[in-house]
């Protein structure tokens, strides 16, 4: 670019043509800024900023001092400004190639710099920032020998320039600014008395270059302290290099390892069951061969002196980094000798151990995350397996309650985490379906490589059977004992509760006899006799609880009594209920008091009423004869060694609320109901009077699913009982004249009775014991022609009353009287009976004492 600096009006078309001629291309500012005219005085500096890659040409007048005159000009063509305007293109070209010179230097990466008697006269911009200088005028006028860090370094290189001599990437350390140290490669050259060069930062290439040597130091020390040998092995399949451990492992030296081919292995290889390894096999050989890396193989080696190494074997390809064409392959060696002798030796151990273990008659399972990964033969037929795949990689918990998983799952957790449990029982369910209980013991192992459980089982259902049945057995029991404590008390109740009753009624009867017709007391008396039968009622009723009330013993076709009761029955049950019977035909009798059997067909029947607690529903009745063994037997209630074999069924079946266990132990306590108000001792008498006849009980139900009473009574085998034929003969002395003797040990019954028997025309003795009544006999025996003996004297027994009349007095009559049934009299007498005339039950009236 030039730039003259001319008044646009002293370029004519000749100026311009002249120009041209020279080489010079004069253009307009407006059509490119290649060459611009400007005004002479216009500041120079100005022009550079304007124009930076301008190059100025003046043209200047004949003394060649100050600036072009406006005034003075040269005409046209004139020698002087043609050599004015050359030299003027000359000094052009000259400042064109010095600033290319210049921007070479600027830009060029190395630091350049020029030195005047040692001291810096010119450097770069690269030659200040290597050295961490601001700018270059902090550097310039320095003495040279203050950037070297070693003073030493320059004196070398002033002796080699001294010999003038071209000094090429000599090896300095330079001191920067900030005190820190670079590594330079210094170029110089002597021209006259200054010296040019430059400096090329390495120190970024010496820290490479030390990298690498620590590298490959740290390299090597690996490649001795790894746990295993390493080998490299070139593409022709020979030996490069070796470590410590690879020398060990094999047998060799460095130089014996390093002298050999892969091929030259065979054929001192084994594979892991024993059969030769041929060379092509080897993991290296496959690397070289496919370029891929090869997994891992346990190689047996036999090393020169005979003995049989072990060691797993793996090959990598290595490639080259810039080309990635395959270079060799590095082979890893690990050792494994040891462990493989320590792994036979707990092989044998294992191998011992199983079959102990299978033999072990113990269920002994191990379980690996939950599933089951061994089991020996007796945990096969714990849980009816045919064979161990049948449970083999199960589910354990599926052998479980499914209710108790959850908690067997955490149970697992913690042993499996270091906790000891101690053994514990669980419901067991088996392969065919049936279930057990067994007794659990686990501890935490590593079977495989993985934390397991080895689990101890112990089948212990029969004793849990055995358990079960007895506190089945403890409680019915205690349920019996209970009821049975029960039924003796209500008896004694209801024998003294009879005892008053004869005495009120006795009074009654005197009063109602004493008093005329009109006497508005008989109303008073017919109340007091109404009270006294619902009083005698409810004796009944505790004397049936007792299991003491039966009356007449015959032999019934249950299948006949529960038609007739049901008839009865089926207006007095709720209107809502249906009654439905299924009654077997032709069923073997059962010795029973019918009427006994009667009221535990209604209290069955109105109780499986009630039931329905008002809703619809039915009510099943059915009989039939079953077959029964002795562990039915055990699940019944009264279980008292009743004898295996046949018995007749009563079945009452409804389909009401049922009950709760809760409920279920408390149906047979007396006066026990879930209703407002009950009907007192139903159920209670209806076990009383089943235990009365040698009968069983059963009862099945749940709340929401209705309830099922079973009766059982067993089968007649012999004649129907007959009840005694007592004596009818009439006492030799008249009747009128009759001398009776009343022994009881109540003294308000005595007198009433007194007063009764007296009333009828008999002479009365009284006696309250045995004891009193023996003396009598002893001394009034003649007077003496009818004993009223009441057998439930305290303490007593009747039977020497009987015994001592059979042998001095065997016309003296006996009517036996007790508050309980005429069954129970003969119970408790067990002597002789013939003089035994009649049986008179309390409470009884005086119209039954005067008909006896």
């Amino acid at each position: 670019m030039i730039v003259l600096a001319l008044a646009p009006d002293h370029l004519g078309p000749e100026l311009t043509a002249r120009l041209e001629q020279l080489g010079h291309r004069l253009v307009t500012e407006a059509e490119s800024p290649d060459v611009v005219l400007c005004p002479p005085r216009e500041d120079t500096e100005l022009l550079r900023q304007r124009f930076p890659e301008a190059w100025l040409v003046e043209l200047l007048p004949r003394d060649g001092d100050p600036r072009l005159d406006l005034d003075d000009s040269w005409p046209l063509g004139s020698p002087e400004l043609e050599r004015r305007i050359r030299v003027a293109s000359d000094r052009s070209l000259l400042r064109r190639e010095a600033q290319l010179y210049r921007e070479m230097v600027e830009t060029s990466p190395a630091g350049v710099f020029r030195t005047e008697k040692n001291r810096l006269s010119f450097v770069n911009d690269e030659f200040w920032r290597m050295l961490e200088y601001e700018a270059a005028d902090e550097l310039l006028g320095q003495d040279v020998v203050t950037q070297y860090a070693d003073p030493g370094d320059w004196q070398s290189l002033v002796e080699l320039l001294k010999q003038g001599r071209r000094v090429k990437a000599f090896e300095i350390t330079a001191l920067t600014r900030r005190g820190r140290h670079r590594r330079l490669l210094l170029s110089a050259n002597r021209v006259g008395d200054s010296v040019v060069g430059s400096l090329v930062d390495v120190t970024q290439v010496k820290r490479v270059e030390a990298d690498l040597r620590a590298s490959e130091e740290l390299t090597e020390r690996l490649l001795e302290a790894v746990p295993g040998g390493v080998v490299f092995v070139g593409l022709d399949g020979s030996v490069g290099m070796g470590n410590a451990e690879a020398q060990r492992i094999l047998g060799l030296t460095y130089d014996e390892l390093t002298q050999r081919y892969v091929s030259d292995f065979e054929p001192d290889t084994l594979r892991e069951d024993g059969t030769p390894l041929p060379a092509e096999e080897y993991p290296v050989s496959q690397a070289l061969l496919t370029g891929r890396e090869q997994p891992p193989m346990v190689v047996g080696v036999r090393t020169p002196d005979g003995q049989l190494s072990w060691a797993v074997f793996k090959a990598v390809p290595v490639r080259d980094p810039e080309t990635g064409d395959p270079t060799g392959a590095l082979v890893t060696i690990l050792d494994i000798t040891a462990r493989k002798k320590a792994e036979e030796s707990v092989q044998r151990s294992e191998n011992r151990y199983r079959e102990l273990v299978e033999r072990s008659p113990d269920p002994i399972s191990i379980v690996v995350a939950g599933r089951i990964a061994f089991a020996n033969q007796a945990a096969l037929d714990l849980v009816r397996a045919r064979a161990a795949n049948d449970v083999i990689g199960r589910w354990v918990f599926d052998f479980f309650d499914p209710t108790r998983r959850a908690a067997l799952k955490q149970r697992s957790l913690e042993i499996l985490g270091g906790a000891s449990l101690a053994p514990f029982e669980e419901h067991l369910v088996r392969l065919d379906g049936t279930d057990g209980w067994v007794e659990l013991s686990a501890t935490a192992v590593t079977f495989e490589g993985e934390r397991a459980l080895f689990v101890s089982s112990r089948d212990v259902t029969a004793r849990r059977d055995a358990e079960n049945r007895l506190r089945r057995y403890e409680a019915q029991m205690q349920h019996t004992q209970k009821l049975e404590s029960l039924g003796i008390l209500a008896g004694g109740i209801a024998h003294d509760f009879n005892n008053l009753l004869v005495a009120i009624v006795g009074n009654a009867d005197l009063a109602r006899l004493r008093l005329g017709a009109a006497s508005p007391a008989l109303e008073c008396l017919d109340r007091i006799h109404a009270a006294a039968q619902r009083a005698t009622d409810l004796t009944n009723q505790m004397l049936a609880y007792s299991g003491k009330s039966r009356f007449v013993v015959t032999e019934v076709d249950l299948s006949q009594l529960v038609a007739e009761m049901s008839e009865l029955l089926g207006s007095v049950i709720s209107k809502r209920a249906r009654l439905h019977r299924d009654l077997a035909p032709a069923l073997p009798p059962v010795e029973a008091d019918p009427t006994q059997l009667g009221q535990v067909v209604m209290n069955l029947i109105t109780n499986a009423s009630d039931a329905l607690d008002g809703q619809d529903g039915d009510v099943y009745v059915s009989t039939r004869l079953v077959d029964v063994d002795r562990g039915f037997l055990r699940q019944t209630y009264l279980d008292e060694g009743l004898p295996e074999g046949r018995y007749v069924c009563l079945e009452v079946r409804d389909t009401g609320c049922g009950m709760d266990e809760n409920t279920r132990t408390k149906i047979f306590d007396p006066f026990f109901t879930t209703k407002a108000t009950g009907r007192g001792l139903g159920l209670a008498a209806t076990l009383g009077i089943v235990r009365g006849h040698r009968g069983a009980m059963r009862i099945d139900t749940e709340p929401g699913s209705g309830t099922l009473f079973r009766i059982y009574f067993p089968c007649s085998n012999a004649p129907s009982s007959r009840p005694h034929s007592y004596a009818t003969s009439v006492p030799p002395r008249a009747m009128a004249d009759a001398g009776i003797l009343v022994i009881d040990d109540e003294a308000p019954l005595l007198e009433v009775l007194r007063e009764q028997l007296t009333e009828m025309g008999f002479r009365v003795l009284t006696a309250q014991s045995q004891q009193q009544a023996l003396e009598l006999l002893a001394r009034a025996e003649s007077m003496i022609d009818l004993v009223l003996l009441d057998v439930s004297l305290s303490g007593e027994d009747p039977n020497q009353v009987l015994e001592r009349l059979a042998l001095t007095s065997q016309r003296v009559g006996v009517v036996l009287t007790s508050g309980y049934t005429e069954h129970e009299m003969r119970e408790r007498v067990g002597g002789p009976l013939d003089q035994v005339v009649a049986y008179l039950q309390k409470p009884y009236t005086h119209a039954a004492l005067k008909r006896v």
